[in-house]
């Protein structure tokens, strides 16, 4: 279960299988660290974004709002095997192929390019600004900032 994840840094280490995403809550920077648990629907259903051959795959998240209201929340995303990166956007991976296009909480989320030219030079860094919290230790900390302002 998780409180709206919102916006900000998502990073993922493979290996490990845990995540993380850098934001900041009311002024205060937070890294909220979690193991991705996704549960998958492969479909047949396919379609064209640029000019990749896509596949739709659908789970559900349960989050619970700021007033403590569990809910369940459709995901689709629409992912290419013909890029053979198991990686996705924000906290979704783990499909056989790159995830293109993410619709969830009525937002779409699309690649803008996907260039596959080696960089030497590349690194991803992992991020470090903000208290790092598990998910259920940040959920309670917004369901009980929510609880004292009203």
């Amino acid at each position: 279960v998780s409180v709206y994840m919102g916006k900000g840094l998502f990073y993922y280490d493979k290996e490990k299988n845990k995540a993380l995403h850098e934001k900041n809550f009311l002024g205060e920077d937070f890294i909220i660290e979690f193991t991705p648990n996704i549960k998958w629907e492969l479909t047949q259903e396919t379609k064209k974004i640029g000019t990749y051959n896509c596949f739709k795959a659908v789970t559900f998240k349960y989050i619970t709002n700021r007033i403590g209201k569990k809910m369940k929340r459709k995901v689709v995303v629409w992912y290419t095997p013909n890029v053979a990166i198991n990686s996705g956007i924000k906290e979704f991976q783990g499909l056989p192929g790159l995830i293109v296009l993410l619709e969830a909480d009525g937002l779409i989320y699309k690649l803008k390019k996907i260039d596959l030219k080696p960089k030497v030079d590349f690194d991803i860094k992992k991020p470090t600004k903000g208290k790092t919290l598990s998910k259920k230790e940040y959920n309670n900390l917004l369901l009980n900032d929510y609880s004292r302002k009203f």
